[in-house]
């Protein structure tokens, strides 16, 4: 592997990451929602 091709790879896969993160973050922010919606 080239090094120019295993820092494509690291950054794909931090971009992955991240958007792992944020969908995450959606979907627990929903959960709670739901979760105080229904004990109020």
């Amino acid at each position: 592997m080239d090094i120019k091709e295993i820092t494509k790879v690291e950054q794909k896969t931090s971009m992955d990451i991240q958007r792992r993160r944020q969908v995450n973050k959606k979907s627990f922010n929903a959960q709670d929602y739901r979760k105080i919606r229904f004990n109020t």
